[in-house]
């Protein structure tokens, strides 16, 4: 896909550009639908309906803002189940459907699903409502530790309802911003209808209609003080990767892989790799903005 957008934009003029844009959007909005269906399971014979009525009106909510990504979005609020994995609620018009889909963020994914056994610790840094917090737990099972970090507090509601409904009883929660200082409070922002881009450094998001919430801070070195190691952990704090590494010099000496998001041509994105590489890691890119960290 990103491969595709490099030759839209190097291989057409402006305004052919941004038509072939939009249509470029509009299928993959369409395509993602067709994944949710395949993917995912209407819980009941209500959401069941619920889920079906939405893919079969997303010829019509899929069509504008052809200048942007947008989630599949729901008419209706539906409880999904990712077969092998679990339970999730999703609310209508957010982005909840979207990140619950397994194939959304497939490189994330496989990671964990090739490095966490029973027994061993997870740590979920931003795990908005909990679909790789679900995943890790089962993978881990209930001799093993599953910490997971969020700051809004509507989606570590939904997180905690996610962790119990499935009855992970090795997961805790931990409702603060990462960063480089505990206990400063700071201002949150996020579109009001896509809570997965909730930032502590990023305020504009493009002229959408923006939450703003006043969260408080805790560093990586103090929620994982007492894991003596961490198998694995997976960081997405959008655009706050640099200041969470700062506040997990001890923890990260003591973690053995971890995939984080670094956006191409983002001289954040370089900071941070840069970092993780002088802490012992082997990088490599799992897709177009996830890259995986193992000790070198």
């Amino acid at each position: 896909m990103r491969a595709l957008k490099t030759w839209l934009k190097r291989g057409l003029p402006g305004p052919l550009l941004a038509l072939a844009k939009g249509v470029f959007f509009y299928v993959e909005r369409l395509r993602h639908w067709g994944l949710v269906l395949i993917e995912l399971r209407g819980a009941d014979a209500t959401s069941a309906r619920r889920l079906w009525l939405s893919a079969l009106a997303s010829p019509v909510t899929a069509f504008g803002k052809f200048d942007r990504w947008e989630n599949p979005r729901l008419l209706f609020p539906v409880t999904v189940r990712a077969p092998g994995i679990g339970l999730f609620h999703c609310r209508p018009v957010m982005d909840d459907l979207f990140h619950v889909l397994p194939s959304a963020q497939g490189g994330v994914y496989g990671a964990l699903k090739q490095h966490l056994k029973p027994g061993m610790t997870f740590v979920d840094a931003g795990a908005n409502i909990g679909f790789f917090t679900v995943l890790g737990a089962g993978l881990v099972g209930p001799s093993g530790r599953v910490l997971a970090v969020e700051m809004m507090p509507d989606t570590a509601a939904i997180l905690r309802r996610h962790v119990a409904e499935n009855a992970m009883m090795n997961v805790t929660v931990v409702e603060k911003a990462l960063s480089d200082r505990s206990g400063q409070e700071v201002v949150a922002h996020a579109p009001r209808f896509h809570a997965g881009q909730a930032s502590i450094v990023v305020e504009d998001f493009d002229g959408d209609d923006t939450i703003e919430i006043r969260v408080m801070t805790v560093t990586l070195d103090e929620v994982a003080a007492d894991l003596p190691l961490i198998d694995f952990m997976k960081v997405d704090l959008e655009g706050a990767e640099a200041a969470a590494f700062d506040g997990a010099k001890g923890m990260l000496s003591r973690t053995k892989a971890l995939v984080f998001e670094s956006r191409p041509g983002d001289p954040k994105g370089a900071e941070v790799m840069a970092r993780i590489e002088a802490a012992g890691f082997a990088l490599r890119s799992l897709d177009g903005y996830n890259i995986l960290a193992t000790r070198a």
